[in-house]
């Protein structure tokens, strides 16, 4: 569109005078602008959309149980429901839910069930944690909180259940069958790689070659070669990236990988002379699926999962500290860590400390109390040894490795 309006500034500036070529050059100028503001209000607009009709959703089904209980309960003993808990406290019960939503990609695309359904339930603990913490004249009901649960889960799954009834063009659900894939690698190995996609059993819209060098592309058949890469993904509107790995070495694809988590793109790896390709939750091999393990932790997905680790274990800590705190072997410590941790200074579980050299080629972390070491006894701690477990942490990042960690050294929190 921007090269239609291009070609009417030339045709205006060829065929009218130069006082009418400006004046058709300002409505042209005021054209191009008015089109791109529309498009980044209709872009926000879809974007916030479904998260505003759940927030909306759920404080409708608050309201409702709210008035419910209280005509059929707190009438009972000639008490209500004040206007500060009706018109804030549930408000800010939906927006609670729709962030913990957001912060487990309940709204990334493709929607996925279970991080909606796990983002109520954080949801629900986080409630409850600030609950406890308030005094009694500030506590309200918590057949409120608990039914209000219960509506939240089922009226969350009733609309997406119904979005992907309505097939909504800019909200898919599930899992994407017709995918835009592209292949980074030298002229023999995209081949190679092309030739083992179209053995699979699952279909791809779009199929595009990437030279992994910034030259010319080898032939018709690339789309372009790696320093083109951005405006490729956003030309050809790609969801997946293979990479060749005889083309790139480990830290070549943790680095490219972090540079492009703002596109959102799923990430698979073509081993040399294979006959499968590696994916984040899956190997595909001619007409058959696998399951393995691969998450960075550079991903944007996992850096947010790992941040509310620190939060809810930090503020879990902080409530319980009067007794955790005497299994902390330095007590003052044990606190002011948990707190660095709240506030993001700290994380909880981080690389083992070896030589900044080798620390350089893995995603960077924040300064962490813990370390990948600390739920392991071993009797030398060998410098490669202690690498392999950090790119081991680096590459395959798990929710439940670092609570795992943070309870067998739980002792050591307070260093």
């Amino acid at each position: 569109m921007i090269v239609f309006y291009q070609a009417m500034q030339i045709f205006a500036k060829k065929h009218f005078s130069h006082k009418n070529a400006a004046i058709f050059n300002t409505m042209i100028n005021f054209a191009i602008w008015l089109r791109a503001a529309m498009a980044i209000v209709k872009r926000m607009f879809l974007r916030i959309l479904v998260p505003m009709m759940d927030f909306l959703l759920i404080y409708a089904g608050l309201w409702s149980i709210a008035f419910y209980w209280q005509r059929q309960v707190l009438s009972l003993h000639s008490a209500t429901f004040s206007n500060f808990y009706i018109y804030l406290i549930l408000p800010l019960y939906a927006l609670v839910w729709v962030l913990c939503i957001w912060g487990c990609n309940g709204y990334k695309k493709p929607v996925v069930w279970s991080r909606i359904n796990q983002g109520v339930a954080l949801g629900l603990v986080l409630i409850l944690l600030v609950y406890a913490l308030l005094s009694e004249n500030f506590r309200f009901s918590r057949a409120v909180i608990l039914l209000g649960t219960c509506w939240t889960f089922a009226i969350i799954n009733i609309f997406r259940y119904i979005l992907a009834k309505i097939n909504l063009k800019n909200y898919p659900i599930g899992e994407i069958h017709n995918r835009r894939v592209l292949i980074i690698g030298d002229e023999k190995e995209v081949y190679r790689v092309a030739n083992i996609l179209n053995l699979t059993i699952t279909q791809n819209e779009f199929i595009g070659f990437v030279y992994y060098l910034n030259q010319p592309k080898p032939n018709a058949d690339f789309v372009g070669n790696i320093s083109q890469l951005r405006d490729i993904v956003n030309i050809y509107q790609i969801g997946e990236i293979i990479f060749c790995s005889k083309n790139f070495t480990a830290k070549d694809i943790i680095t490219l990988m972090e540079d492009w988590q703002s596109y959102n793109l799923e990430y698979k790896i073509a081993p040399e002379e294979t006959s499968f390709i590696i994916g984040a939750n899956s190997v595909n091999i001619a007409n058959k699926n696998y399951f393995v393990d691969v998450n960075a932790i550079g991903k944007l997905e996992n850096r947010r999962k790992k941040r509310i680790v620190d939060i809810i274990c930090s503020i879990s800590l902080l409530i319980t500290g009067i007794l955790t705190c005497w299994l902390a072997d330095n007590k003052g410590k044990y606190f002011c860590n948990l707190w660095a941790c709240l506030i993001g200074k700290k994380t909880f579980v981080g690389y083992t400390p070896v030589n900044e050299e080798a620390l350089s080629t893995l995603p960077k972390l924040k300064p962490s109390i813990l370390y990948t070491v600390d739920d392991i006894n071993l009797e030398i701690y060998d410098q490669d040894i202690i690498m392999q477990l950090n790119n081991l942490y680096a590459r395959n990042y798990s929710v439940w490795r670092d609570i795992q960690i943070i309870i067998h050294a739980f002792k050591h929190l307070g260093k």
